[in-house]
């Protein structure tokens, strides 16, 4: 089934987050390191060794263990739209060198795995109110890169809240 997923911000909406994340076309594309602070949003409390990462990231776990799992994530991505309100990223342009972004329509479009752009080939949001970007990654991974510390509290509550882990 198609799912109609995102819907075009205003021009006024793009320039109010482009103010924002001035210099995102440079991290995103460019991979360019522009002074964000980082951490990983995981279901494992520590980074994992190369051995637990072929334990628990093995094809020989559940198919129920991986739905779990992923529906940890996709909860917290659900809440995260409720209450600061996620823009999807999305790379255009002839020589896909344009940052635009889109309103997010259905959670549906929220599920890790579901879609990506960017050099993780993984979904990237913006989220405005707390000047941050959050991108999908492997593994049961999320990564957010933020600027102040302060307005990532409630973002940390959440990620606490869903029996997830912030990890440096």
């Amino acid at each position: 089934m198609k799912y109609h997923c995102f819907k075009k911000v205003t021009k006024e909406k793009e320039n109010e987050i482009n103010k924002l994340f001035p210099t995102i076309q440079d991290f995103i594309i460019d991979d360019i390191d522009t002074g964000f602070n980082y951490f990983g949003i995981t279901i494992f409390d520590h980074w994992l060794t190369q051995d637990e990462a072929i334990k628990e990231l093995d094809s020989n776990i559940s198919k129920s263990l991986e739905l779990q799992r992923d529906k940890q994530l996709f909860n917290l991505n659900k809440e995260l739209q409720n209450k600061f309100e996620l823009y999807f990223v999305k790379i255009r342009g002839r020589r896909k060198d344009k940052v635009v972004y889109r309103h997010i329509r259905n959670f549906k479009c929220l599920e890790p795995g579901y879609h990506g752009y960017g050099w993780t080939n993984r979904a990237i949001y913006v989220l405005p109110k707390i000047k941050a970007i959050y991108i999908e990654g492997y593994d049961h991974t999320y990564h957010l890169y933020y600027l102040d510390k302060v307005l990532i509290a409630d973002f940390l509550k959440l990620v606490d809240e869903h029996k997830l882990f912030a990890l440096v």
